[in-house]
């Protein structure tokens, strides 16, 4: 799950590889989009400018045996002194792990100094 939760921060929410974040993405996530929807861009995943180098490893905060809740800082790409804190849920489904959740944590924005 953990490593499904890193490569959908670094494919959907970076936007880049979006294919590959498609097969990634749960039912609520997906709402019902088609690939060649998904492939714009316009998907309901929180985009960020994420740093591929800083991502953090992913914070397990709730272990279920069909879903796992990790919290997550990302740190911009653009911006380099500014992160951000987001919750990441997956399901355990026929097909592995699926991304069935993505946001920002309360209090998300990481203060720097």
């Amino acid at each position: 799950a953990r490593a499904v939760a890193r490569l959908f921060v670094l494919t959907a929410v970076a936007r880049r590889h979006l294919r590959l974040a498609y097969y990634l993405a749960g039912p609520q996530i997906r709402q019902d989009l088609t690939l060649a929807e998904w492939e714009t861009g316009a998907i309901p995943v929180v985009p960020y400018p994420v740093d591929p180098k800083r991502l953090a490893e992913p914070k397990v905060e709730f272990v279920h045996p069909a879903e796992t809740e990790f919290r997550v800082l990302v740190w911009s790409r653009t911006h380099p002194a500014e992160s951000q804190y987001f919750v990441i849920a997956l399901i355990d489904t026929p097909r592995g792990w699926l991304v069935n959740t993505w946001a920002p944590a309360a209090g998300g924005a990481v203060p720097v100094g």
